[in-house]
């Protein structure tokens, strides 16, 4: 049959490159196979295009190459999707992507070589793949197209059914395909989500296979097609749990399967899940699950039912007195099948053999634990003991060689299961007190092996000065400032940490310190709030004139406190309660202020400062015969006054005479109109805003006489 465009390519490269005898030995477990790495460690890569070999690539390509990329966001989503497929399966921290988003005629692959045995028989991969349908104007093998082939030792392809091969035509049909439009394109982008395939290669244990990925663009340059994936392998067998007094049976068949059917051994079907539960089995019987992968493979595989009972036992021996060596004589058991072992020496280290031997980093008792997988079962059983170690130089004494006045300090030996101390204790540590001095220990294992003897000197820290500084009375209102001082460490009964704080509340104040060599101290405080005394007083009357200029000023007497007095005319006075008489007014601005200081025993003082108001002096009378002697009417509007004034004289029918604005001093001769009013009775008005915003009103009758 004759090969067209990149299909005869693509076969002259496998018939060039020949793998056999130049791959990097594979680990029977497939190493890196799912790209555990975050890189293309034992995986080969090759690009070219349609009609001439353009690059061929190392067993690892280059972190750059876009045609092989690992990718290892597991967040990011493909773009070519609608962002609808995840770029890493769940469960996995990296993927290969093969081929790339532009629109070439790229064809690339990526291949990987093992060698089959029992242990890695069973394929599993998973793949997505991406490819630009060409609506029309392709032939099929011109189409964008994703490959999975199993080859030989030969590089002859293997007629599997686990191969796959899809070309963007297929897919368009294939309802494991979705479609989206990118914006403004009329050719879909088909695309499968993340599918699962197992291969049973137990056919070819002994054998050495390769299994290849290909992705390729259609030749016209203008349809791209690439594909993410990743690999595994595993044994391939039914996997059971059946142990000791186990009452179910739990049977689990290999991942990677689209559909499972479980049946006994006389054909009985039991389930259709990966993994079923089957009660009270009936033993040395087959179950049988026939497989079938998603490419259509068929697997059949059978356990046999046994109820596994592993006994998990051991011994262990110092090989002396100075290595820190033990040697671990394994003495576990079952009844059926192998079993495997793992040691956790409780120090980081652990091992897999049957009987190790090893060097702990400490001396003196360990806690080991060993655990036991029953295979072919998943059966474990685990035993935790108690081993000794010994080495004369890691044996030793730890803790603070001071203690803190009236207290003690614990000294802790280590590196023995047995001590003997000066004090004649056998425990492994000493508390020490006042006095202290020199102390000896010696440590000794189980066995007789014995330690040098090891001395230490403990004595007292000398005392320290730790004390709340700040008042312990303040008034009301105020706050105060409390610190402590030479720790390092503060806790207030506030909840602060700090050296120093800030209260305004009454209350016992404590802190407890630590010092730099851990000593501890306390103390406290109680801060006592005072009542700040009262201050408003009684003005009786608030308000004089040239007629009344006596005021009596009181306020109750609280005990303990004194009372200071200070007027504006300079007088002063003392007491809760006098009398003062204003015998120059101050008629220029109009108001006196009264201030008073209060003073209680606790030293809390409060002010309040009052104001008594001058009223104007308004005649009412005068006579305009110009003897030079009351021949005006004056009134003098002090400052207090001095704010929107408004001011008229009307005649006994109403009619406004005489007005004046914003004007404090006011005259009236006795005119009208220029002409002398008759002798009589006239009425004024006089209206102000005074500096306290109090607006006012001044009226009464004004006598003319002649």
């Amino acid at each position: 049959m004759k090969l067209k465009g990149w299909l005869y390519i693509y076969f002259l490269l496998l018939t060039f490159f020949s793998y056999t005898g130049k791959l990097s030995a594979q680990s029977n477990y497939c190493e890196n196979m799912g790209f555990e790495y975050g890189d293309f460690t034992n995986w080969q890569g090759f690009t070219w295009v349609n009609s001439t070999v353009s690059s061929v690539q190392s067993t690892s390509p280059a972190p750059g190459f876009s045609m092989q990329t690992i990718m290892s966001d597991t967040s990011s989503y493909d773009s070519n999707t609608n962002y609808k497929l995840r770029k890493i399966p769940e469960g996995h921290l990296y993927s290969a992507r093969l081929g790339d988003l532009t629109k070439n005629t790229s064809v690339a692959t990526l291949r990987y070589t093992m060698k089959v045995d029992s242990l890695n028989a069973l394929l599993i991969y998973k793949f997505a793949v991406v490819l630009l349908n060409p609506t029309s104007g392709h032939e099929k093998y011109e189409e964008p197209r994703f490959k999975v082939t199993l080859y030989d030792q030969n590089n002859f392809p293997i007629p599997d059914c686990s191969n796959y091969d899809v070309f963007a035509s297929d897919a368009e049909l294939n309802k494991s395909f979705k479609s989206y439009y990118p914006s403004g394109s009329t050719e879909p982008v088909l695309w499968r989500d993340w599918t699962t395939v197992g291969a049973d290669l137990s056919a070819y244990i002994g054998k050495t296979i390769t299994i290849e990925f290909l992705a390729a663009d259609c030749t016209h340059k203008g349809h791209y097609g690439y594909a993410y994936f990743v690999a595994s392998c595993q044994p391939p067998v039914l996997s059971m749990r059946f142990c000791n007094e186990d009452s179910i049976a739990l049977l689990r068949a290999p991942q990677g399967f689209e559909s499972y059917k479980w049946k006994t051994q006389s054909g009985d079907a039991i389930g259709n899940t990966q993994n079923i539960n089957v009660k009270n089995p009936q033993e040395n019987l087959n179950y049988i699950c026939e497989m079938t992968s998603a490419t259509g493979c068929i697997t059949t595989m059978k356990t046999l039912v046994l109820k596994y009972r592993p006994r998990a036992d051991f011994t262990s021996s110092m090989l002396d007195c100075h290595s820190n060596k033990v040697q671990f004589t394994d003495l576990s058991f079952t009844n059926y099948g192998e079993l495997s072992y793992f040691w956790d020496f409780g120090d980081g280290g652990n091992s897999s053999e049957r009987n190790p031997v090893h060097l702990f980093p400490t001396s003196g008792l360990h806690t080991v634990k060993i655990e036991v997988v029953n295979h072919p079962s998943t059966c474990t059983d685990t035993l935790i003991r108690t081993v000794e170690s010994f080495s004369p130089p890691l044996v030793g004494i730890t803790g603070d060689s001071t203690y803190c006045p009236g207290e003690k300090t614990r000294i802790s030996s280590y590196g023995a299961a047995i001590y003997e101390w000066s004090t004649g204790s056998a425990q492994d540590f000493i508390e020490i007190g006042n006095p202290g001095g020199n102390f000896w220990m010696i440590g000794r294992s189980t066995t007789g092996c014995i330690s040098d003897t090891l001395f230490i000197n403990i004595h007292e820290e000398p005392d320290w000065l730790f004390k709340i500084n700040g008042a312990n009375s303040i008034c009301e209102g105020d706050s105060v400032v409390l610190s402590a001082q030479k720790a390092i460490f503060y806790n207030w009964n506030t909840g602060d940490t700090t050296s120093a704080i800030v209260i305004n509340e009454e209350g016992k104040y404590l802190v407890n310190g630590i010092n730099k060599r851990g000593c501890k101290k306390q103390d406290e405080i109680f801060v006592k709030v005072n009542q700040i005394p009262a201050v408003d007083f009684n003005i009786n009357p608030d308000k004089i004139s040239r007629k009344n200029t006596e005021v009596i000023v009181s306020i109750p007497q609280e005990p303990g406190v004194d009372y200071y007095w200070n007027f504006s005319d300079r007088s002063t006075a003392t007491g809760s309660t006098f009398t003062h008489n204003f015998d120059d007014l101050d008629i220029k601005s109009g108001v006196y202020k009264l201030t008073l200081k209060s003073v209680s025993d606790s030293g809390c003082v409060d002010t309040l400062s009052k104001f008594i108001i001058i009223i104007p002096y308004i005649p009412d009378i005068f006579t305009p015969d110009n003897d030079g002697y009351n021949d005006h009417w004056k009134v003098h509007l002090s400052d207090h006054y001095n704010k929107n004034i408004e001011a008229a004289i009307f005649d006994r029918w109403g009619e406004k005479m005489i007005q004046w604005k914003n004007i404090q001093e006011l005259s009236w001769d006795g005119r009208f109109n220029g002409k002398m009013v008759n002798p009589g009775v006239y009425v004024y008005i006089i209206k102000s805003i005074t500096q306290n915003g109090e607006e006012v009103i001044f009226s009464g009758d004004v006598t003319v006489l002649r």
